[in-house]
Formats: structure tokens, C-alpha cells, sequence
């Protein structure tokens, strides 16, 4: 999934079957309070949105392993003198139109539940990748930054869309510097080595 080519942006997806127990298990753990409360008839509609979910879905993203020139020059102010950055946007993308098609308010509510779920298991995914390839090369990956955290100005996601340019994957930036669709993720690593 990574070649850690320098300023050459890799696109990538995710198949919601390969993390499938996990996000199972994430969004049990995000509606345990208000599971105790559902009928049974609501609970199999949740687990039949779920199927609906890992069919009409995946998470898209791109990423690119920066060059020294450019990390130290145009970007980012968590990286210090010297390391380099590999940026990554992750997003979950409804390629069947799952959402526009669920017109009551319990299947929506749940849908974004479902896409938190696959979201955050995706990030992990992508996590433990970028971790694995650059340990393969002798690299060292810092913890992931995201915008609008440590330091990291929120402002920082129109560089990264400038660099990764993933529009054509069906994620846009909005005005305020927020993704849509809202499952989204962007992200950046101090690489040494």
C-alpha cells in the first residue's frame, strides 16, 4: 500500500470486509447505552443498515511521502528541522448512495454511527500501514497530527489538498476547512531516517 515514493501521491482504498469484526465492535462499543433500549425489531433494522454499510461503501484515501525540500519548506509546523512528512487523507466514501437513499431518521442517525465506526477502524488500518512500511525501510514514524490539533492549524487542510489533490476520490474541502462528507480524516507523520 506504500511505497514511500517522494512526492508522488498513492491512492489507495480500503475494503470494509478486511476490518470488519473491528468496526463491529466500534460501533457496539459507541450505542452499548442506548442498545439496552432497543427493541428487537430496531436492533435487526441497525444490523441490516450495518450490511448495507459494508456494501455500499469503502474508505478511499491518498497519501504522499514528502520530499525534505518540501517539508521543510512549504508546510508544516509540527515537523522539526530535518524530519520529512508523509500526509494522508482517509474518507468514507458511499459509492452506492446508501445515505441519500435512507429517508428515515433512525437509519440516518445510525448510518453516521455505522460510518464513525468505519472511519476510525480505517484510521487504525492506515495507522499500523504507514508504521510497518517505514519500519521495513529503516524509517521512524512519529504518531500522527491531525489538523486543527497540537499546533497543527486547521487552515493546514487546504496545503494538504493542494498536495494530494483528492477531489477525484469524492472528498472536497469546504470553505471552513472541514471535509466532506463529514467520515473523513486527514493526517500527518514526522518521518526520520
Amino acid at each position: 500500500m506504500i511505497s514511500f515514493k517522494e512526492n508522488e501521491p498513492e491512492t489507495f482504498t480500503i475494503d470494509p470486509d478486511e476490518i470488519r469484526e473491528a468496526v463491529i465492535a466500534d460501533f457496539k462499543e459507541r450505542i452499548e447505552p442506548e442498545s439496552k433500549r432497543l427493541t428487537a425489531r430496531k436492533a435487526e433494522r441497525l444490523k441490516a443498515l450495518g450490511n448495507q454499510v459494508f456494501e455500499s461503501c469503502d474508505l478511499a484515501g491518498r497519501l504522499i511521502f514528502l520530499s525534505p525540500a518540501i517539508s521543510d519548506g512549504v508546510l508544516l509546523s509540527p515537523l522539526k528541522a530535518g524530519e520529512r512528512g508523509l500526509l494522508y487523507v482517509l474518507f468514507v466514501r458511499d459509492h452506492k448512495g446508501l445515505k441519500a437513499s435512507l429517508t428515515r431518521m433512525f437509519d440516518r442517525y445510525y448510518y453516521e454511527i455505522w460510518g464513525g465506526a468505519l472511519i476510525s477502524q480505517g484510521i487504525r488500518a492506515v495507522d499500523s500501514a504507514v508504521k510497518k512500511a517505514a519500519a521495513d525501510r529503516g524509517l521512524l514514524c512519529s504518531s500522527s497530527v491531525c489538523p486543527g490539533t497540537e499546533g497543527f492549524p486547521l487552515d493546514a487542510q487546504r496545503t494538504i489538498f493542494r498536495l494530494l489533490e483528492p477531489e477525484d476520490l469524492g472528498i472536497r474541502l469546504l470553505d471552513s476547512c472541514l471535509m466532506a462528507p463529514e467520515n473523513a480524516f486527514t493526517a500527518l507523520y514526522a518521518v526520520n531516517g
